[in-house]
């Protein structure tokens, strides 16, 4: 995890100079299979990288048919002729790019003695965004919240093997009184707590939503704070937490 958030930073200064190329990602959805599927180009011109992913996510694939919600594959260019060097399964890089880059923001905005996490959801991407916090900050203690009993208890016996210890909260209102940073990382449509119980100083990192009409923060949490993404086209364009408020403004 060190070295992908070492990789995630390296490519944010990249981004920043304007030596990165990173199109705003193509997506559709799929209703009737509760899918959805992106597209995702990027060029690293000081890095010598060129690579895609194709992502889909499809709401149903746990719960019916034993496989992750959500499925990968990452496609390896050579830079000089464009040939394939690598196809590979994505799930996992998914997984780790999108915990490195909650480690990047927690590096740079949570509270240097910030060392409770709270964390809403209890899948893959749950198990790597408290791996990435706890590579940046002295974590004491770690809470989880998820509807799912099965899903919490195999994040409870994962996080163990690693070495962190964590405690299932009784409500969402206690992962929020009790976290200094707060993790949501779920497949929820709706907000999944309400802005009036944040403390003054909590680092939110808000990874599951993803389309224009879904959302993990309801509008007191956004209204409230601030701010920072990585691409303001894309979010803008895609990320529900902060159009939906917006238009209700």
């Amino acid at each position: 995890m060190a070295e992908s958030i070492k990789a995630v930073e390296d490519a944010f200064r990249e981004l920043a100079l304007g030596t990165a190329t990173m199109p705003t990602r193509l997506s559709l959805s799929i209703p009737e299979k509760q899918g959805w599927l992106g597209v995702m180009p990027a060029y690293l011109a000081q890095a010598g990288a060129l690579a895609s992913k194709i992502v889909t996510v499809y709401q149903d694939n746990a719960t019916r048919r034993g496989i992750p919600n959500v499925l990968a594959s990452v496609v390896l260019n050579d830079l000089e002729t464009g040939r394939v060097q690598a196809i590979m399964e994505g799930s996992q890089i998914t997984a780790m790019r999108t915990g490195a880059v909650s480690g990047v923001a927690t590096k740079y905005l949570a509270r240097a003695d910030a060392n409770r996490v709270g964390i809403f959801g209890a899948g893959v991407q749950a198990r790597k965004q408290l791996q990435a916090v706890c590579e940046v900050r002295r974590i004491r203690s770690a809470l989880v919240y998820d509807i799912s009993k099965e899903s919490t208890k195999d994040f409870i016996a994962e996080s163990a093997k690693a070495g962190m210890t964590v405690s299932v909260a009784d409500s969402p209102e206690e992962i929020v009184h009790e976290s200094d940073i707060i993790v949501t990382a779920t497949t929820s449509n709706t907000p999944v707590f309400s802005g009036r119980h944040i403390k003054p100083g909590t680092h939110i990192n808000a990874i599951g939503a993803f389309t224009p009409a879904t959302r993990e923060l309801d509008n007191e949490t956004i209204s409230t704070s601030k701010i920072v993404v990585d691409s303001i086209d894309a979010a803008l364009a895609e990320a529900g937490d902060i159009i939906i408020p917006l238009k209700e403004a």
